[in-house]
């Protein structure tokens, strides 16, 4: 019994002394958004691969069409990869500045996107009259119904990130009246 006394204050003392304090934090929401943004990277990636080995086969005249799709798909994903990596860096922050930049900075990017994201599948009616081929009108619908999924895990994303701020904003603006007293 005795031992028990001398021996677990020191054991836990041990133990506690060696914990770090964790600064990251995972907000409501995020681990839901970055496993709908992997699965959206993961059907990106195919669908790349896919629109690259049909614009290699493809004919000369035929590969124009093809590699406007592609570009209207990249031009969209980089934004979609941005908040992604944005997403990650906020929730592995050290310290609650650097957290509240990043979020900051991906609250923007989120909204930055969702523009790219709407501009990429804006004119349906204009690539359905330039669309030749089966193969283009396939990938021209693929791209767009790829491009409203990310949308929506944009948007849910930036949804959270302009509750998360506003209350953030709301939070130091009385932390600083309390400090004018």
């Amino acid at each position: 019994m005795t031992v028990r006394r001398t021996v677990l204050p020191g054991l836990l003392f041990a133990c506690v002394s060696g914990l770090h304090p964790a600064h990251g934090a995972e907000r409501v929401g995020d681990a839901i958004a970055l496993q709908s943004l992997h699965a959206n990277s993961r059907a990106e990636t195919a669908l790349e691969s896919e629109l690259l080995s049909l614009i290699e086969t493809a004919s000369g005249d035929n590969r124009f069409p093809l590699y406007r799709i592609y570009n209207r798909l990249i031009g969209a994903w980089l934004q979609v990869d941005l908040a992604q990596v944005l997403l990650e860096l906020a929730m592995e922050a050290e310290s609650a500045s650097d957290e509240e930049e990043t979020r900051t900075t991906l609250r923007d990017q989120t909204q930055f996107a969702l523009r790219e994201l709407d501009d990429a599948c804006a004119n349906p009616e204009r690539d359905a009259a330039t669309t030749a081929s089966a193969d283009e009108m396939r990938m021209s619908a693929a791209v767009c119904m790829l491009i409203i999924d990310a949308r929506s895990t944009i948007s849910r994303l930036a949804a959270d990130q302009c509750a998360l701020m506003s209350c953030a904003e709301a939070a130091s603006q009385e932390n600083a009246a309390e400090n004018r007293r």
